[in-house]
């Protein structure tokens, strides 16, 4: 049985650990479509004048920000005091790419939309109609969420002539910085990116494959269509558990949908049959995008997101500052009539299991 287990590590190493990014959700964007629409169209091109974004723009937020580099300039290895932070919206703080632009001569056109893909993969779009009732002097503003990071990103305006052909702005770049990606997510607390951590080799655990998040349950229409459509999600990984706990998912007939009880913390361990199903899971490429989570997002998905960065390589203050993002867990460790949410206890017994890194 270990044998199949560390087989199945490998294979999921194989398919998280690399710096290079994955494409978002395939849409109906085709360049060679816009091309030839341009090249039949003899008029003007809408004229773009960027306000924002220019170069490199960090989606991450100023206190998570403030919050990583802190932890990593005052962090010792080993140091088994290193203090909790205590914000309670930490863990929810996103922030948006702004775009803000002037179209010079858009009395020329009509219907215009603000399309974003991935410069490496034009088959990765996002794209946002824009209200021309709220422009101001052909000034239109978008704010757009969830875009990786340390990813270069195209972006176009698109729009209709009188004559219904569909003509584009000249391309315009911008890059994301490196960092944890958060996700809002509306009527879902606690999401984020497994991937966006860099690891002790300097490459970059790969984005858009691996989500960790509170469970979906109260997920607005407009939260299941972020997980359905812009993430993509295929599997839906229940670690609640099915004797003890409500299990409702809004997803349970739209994806796949696997429940997996998973205890916490240095019990995770223990039952070698349930921790390799978990494994066989995630080793499966057919099921990715995979989005996995517990009640809260916080102590049965602290501990799994924990486990699967240290076998990736991330250092040891980004495992516990993912952690901590969910705050008030990593020092105190807290008990319940059913439960003993013990983080020192699981990094005790994880620290003391074989292996070098």
């Amino acid at each position: 049985m270990k044998r199949i287990i560390f087989i199945l590590l490998a294979i999921l190493l194989l398919c998280l650990s690399a710096c290079s990014k994955t494409a978002l959700p395939e849409n109906s964007f085709d360049s060679a479509d816009s091309v030839s629409d341009v090249e039949t169209y003899a008029g003007p091109l809408p004229q773009v004048s960027v306000i924002a974004p220019v170069g490199s723009v960090d989606t991450v937020h100023p206190d998570v920000r403030a919050y990583l580099n802190e932890a990593n300039r005052s962090y010792q290895d080993g140091d088994t005091s290193y203090s909790v932070q205590n914000d309670p919206e930490l863990c929810d703080k996103t922030l948006p790419v702004d775009f803000s632009f002037r179209v010079e001569n858009e009395d020329l056109f009509r219907d215009f939309t603000l399309e974003i893909y991935e410069t490496e993969n034009t088959s990765s779009f996002v794209s946002v109609s824009l209200d021309r009732k709220r422009s101001h002097d052909g000034t239109y503003n978008a704010a757009l969420y969830n875009l990786k990071t340390g990813c270069e990103y195209t972006w176009v305006v698109s729009a209709t002539t009188d004559e219904g052909v569909s003509v584009r702005s000249d391309p315009q770049t911008f890059k994301t910085e490196e960092g944890p990606r958060l996700l809002k997510i509306d009527g879902v607390r606690n999401v984020r990116d497994v991937g966006g951590w860099q690891t002790l080799s300097g490459s970059f655990v790969r984005e858009g494959l691996l989500f960790r998040g509170a469970n979906p349950d109260s997920a607005t229409a407009s939260g299941q269509s972020v997980i359905r459509k812009d993430l993509g999600i295929k599997t839906e990984l229940d670690l609640r558990n099915s004797d003890t706990e409500d299990l409702h998912s809004p997803f349970q007939k739209k994806l796949r949908y696997v429940n997996i009880s998973a205890p916490s913390y240095s019990t995770f361990f223990e039952k070698v049959e349930r921790d390799a199903a978990i494994m066989r899971l995630l080793a499966n490429p057919d099921n990715y995008p995979v989005f996995y989570h517990c009640v809260g997002g916080a102590d049965r998905t602290g501990v799994l997101s924990f486990a699967l960065k240290a076998l990736l390589g991330v250092k040891e203050i980004d495992l516990i500052c993912d952690y901590e993002l969910t705050p008030h867990r990593y020092r105190s460790g807290y008990q319940t009539e059913t439960h003993d949410f013990n983080f020192p206890a699981f990094y005790q017994a994880f620290t003391a299991l074989p292996g070098n890194t």
